[in-house]
């Protein structure tokens, strides 16, 4: 029997799962229908036509590394391979990794922190080997996705219709937005990120958390750097960290209103990192601040007192953060000397 969009336009369309042999009901029909009517206690509805039933399973696919050589993999939903950007470096695909259905804000992620190393590469000031962390920070990330979907996806398609099984199914979906949101994603362990004020435990196994599924209220290197609002400029301008942020460069956030100590720092990016690091000086809440100092991109105080908390910063002591372009705090250093070993890993 054929259809057209005419025909599919006055359809309705309804998904048969949980504790239930799904074969069965592909092949019969009657028993189909009997199944629908237990499962939604409706013995009303008059069905017509079944233009289609298929039988569908979740499958997970992921490759144990994202680059082989001078290809590297970027997550998608596509179901062939598409070449998206060739260079001397190598090429980019975007492939299924794992499953089709994967998050769209995955894929986005992996291009992000794809894209600004090629983009260094490229352009000379980094060393290619800085591309090997695009796999070793993005798949520990992408095998907590898959455990976490995986286990939600049985938690609703396994339940019985009991009042038991539908608590936990319903419980699965209320309590998903905890980590799903994804703002807890993290590259802690990676090789390149520095922190000089939490640095890891002897044996602590960082890649276990990538996903911030285990609540962690201290910022550190490899974290997603968070906002901070009513930042003032000396023209009383408001501004929000992430509005300062960008993803063309990094951005140092130095919390000091000292010009002195400012200097040993301006003196490291003059070298050689001219445009591709912006210096944001934040001076805590209630300081007079200070005028313009060369070579810094912005001075601001922190009106609200939000960042100052949020980055953990003391009055008393000088944080410096290097935060990348897509947005993750590569480094978090006590000193100049602990900036400048981050960026040795940077450029070149």
């Amino acid at each position: 029997m054929e259809f057209d969009k005419a025909d599919f336009a006055r359809c309705f369309f309804f998904l048969v799962g949980g504790a239930v042999e799904l074969a069965p009901l592909v092949s019969d029909r009657d028993n189909l229908l009997r199944t629908f009517k237990k499962g939604t206690d409706r013995d009303d509805i008059v069905f017509g036509d079944i233009i289609n039933v298929a039988e569908s399973r979740p499958q997970v696919r992921m490759e144990d590394t994202f680059q082989s050589n001078r290809v590297f993999l970027a997550g998608g939903v596509s179901t062939t391979i598409n070449v998206v950007w060739m260079s001397d470096f190598g090429f980019i695909i975007n492939a299924p990794m794992c499953t089709r259905r994967r998050a769209d804000s995955s894929s986005i992620q992996d291009a992000f922190n794809l894209a600004w190393k090629l983009a260094l590469v490229e352009k000379g000031l980094s060393d290619p080997s800085l591309l090997s962390t695009y796999s070793e920070e993005r798949v520990p990330v992408i095998i907590d996705m898959l455990k976490i979907t995986s286990e939600l996806f049985r938690n609703v398609a396994t339940a019985t219709k009991d009042e038991a099984g539908l608590s936990r199914a319903i419980l699965a979906l209320r309590t998903r937005n905890d980590h799903v949101k994804q703002f807890g994603v993290n590259y802690r362990w990676s090789s390149i990120v520095l922190d000089e004020r939490r640095p890891a435990d002897e044996g602590e196994d960082l890649r276990a958390n990538a996903y911030g599924s285990q609540k962690d209220d201290v910022l550190r290197a490899g974290d997603r750097a968070p906002d901070a609002p009513d930042l003032v400029d000396g023209e009383g301008k408001t501004y929000s960290l992430l509005r300062v942020f960008g993803t063309t460069h990094h951005t140092v956030v130095i919390s000091s209103m000292n010009e002195e100590v400012l200097e040993p720092y301006l003196l490291l990016l003059r070298a050689g990192t001219k445009g591709i690091v912006r210096i944001l000086v934040v001076s805590p809440q209630g300081s007079s601040g200070l005028s313009r100092v060369d070579d810094v991109y912005m001075i601001i105080d922190d009106d609200g007192g939000h960042a100052y908390v949020t980055y953990r910063a003391l009055d008393k002591e000088t944080i410096a953060v290097a935060v990348r372009p897509d947005g993750v705090v590569g480094a978090i250093a006590r000193g100049v000397e602990g900036l400048g070993r981050y960026f040795e890993k940077i450029f070149l």
